[in-house]
């Protein structure tokens, strides 16, 4: 019985000390738009790089297919200065074949696409680049920004 009630102790004080890690950006958008991470190197490292190919199935593999996707930048709350509302309008842009929105908090971000609809927050600090090219969707953390 001793043994039984010095285990649960120590089950419950090393459960409390591990806090769980924040998600990134692209991490709190990928579930909402089925991305799936971008791995790199051979031993199949993270790279900060998420995905989603808004069109699928062996039908438009097959007979081809279109899609579209909206972006939108909206403020976090009430926004009163001019140079914050230049800020969030710069924010995407398109660049060659692509639409890339280059994302610095506090800033919310809605992604309209066929399969689902995606609504994220950057947080004060945050940054991350949401690409559309072609028929996917693609998200990087800082780590995985391109420099242009």
């Amino acid at each position: 019985m001793v043994k039984i009630g010095f285990l649960a102790a120590l089950g419950a004080i090393s459960g409390q000390g591990a806090a769980p890690a924040p998600q990134t950006f692209c991490q709190r958008m990928a579930p909402q738009l089925g991305m799936t991470p971008i791995e790199r190197g051979q031993q199949g490292a993270a790279s900060g790089e998420w995905r989603a190919n808004q069109l699928g199935g062996v039908k438009n593999l097959l007979l081809g297919g279109s899609t579209m996707v909206s972006f939108s930048v909206q403020p976090v709350g009430v926004v009163t200065e001019q140079a914050e509302v230049d800020r969030l309008q710069k924010m995407c842009a398109q660049e060659k074949k692509s639409v890339i929105c280059r994302m610095e908090g506090p800033a919310r971000l809605v992604v309209g696409a066929s399969k689902a609809t995606a609504t994220i927050e950057a947080r004060p600090g945050e940054r991350a680049e949401v690409e559309m090219r072609g028929t996917t969707v693609y998200c990087r953390g800082p780590a995985a920004i391109r420099t242009r």
